[in-house]
């Protein structure tokens, strides 16, 4: 190594950590929380952007503080590993592998709201209709399914995508269908 290459390594060193030493604090992260876990999906509510829910490979988990501070909300889900959430209203929905579970109550009890519905990896509303849901499934065979009734029945929209895995699914705006 030359000892003008030497030289510019050197310095440039210095300025690299007189710069992060000199980082302005909002530029820094503190974890808040929740403690369940990786993050899977995050949703929160229109009415009162201070409530945030997670999910996590522990169940979800809702801040009613804009995320100072968490509490576990699993009333009711048999399977805590959750994969997608959605809102809407004081109705909250989330997939999971063996299927949908909907609150009515912001988090605070769970019940399963589909039969049949397996490997749900995630989940939409319609913006301007809350009753038409839609969940995309499967793992091995890709498919989506839609509900007009807030989740209480389920059918497939298209019938098989073939192979893969959904990882996000959005409703038009405009256009429910």
């Amino acid at each position: 190594m030359t000892t003008r290459n030497l030289f510019l390594l050197i310095y440039s060193l210095i300025i690299f950590s007189y710069s992060v030493e000199n980082l302005p604090a909002s530029d820094i992260w503190e974890s808040l929380g929740p403690e369940g876990g990786s993050i899977s999906a995050i949703a929160c509510a229109k009415a009162d952007t201070q409530i945030i829910y997670v999910a996590t490979g522990d169940g979800v988990y809702k801040s009613v503080n804009g995320g100072k501070s968490w509490q576990r909300s699993c009333n009711g889900l048999r399977n805590l590993s959750i994969s997608s959430l959605a809102i809407e209203g004081n109705k909250i929905y989330a997939g999971a592998a063996d299927g949908v579970y909907k609150s009515i109550d912001e988090g605070g009890t769970w019940e399963r709201s589909s039969e049949g519905l397996m490997d749900v990896t995630c989940l939409a509303i319609s913006p301007t209709e809350p009753n038409v849901i839609y969940a995309a499934v499967g793992i091995t065979q890709s498919e989506i399914f839609k509900s007009m009734d807030y989740g209480e029945s389920w059918s497939s929209v298209d019938g098989s995508l073939g192979k893969g895995r959904f990882y996000s699914i959005a409703v038009h705006p405009q256009n429910s269908d």
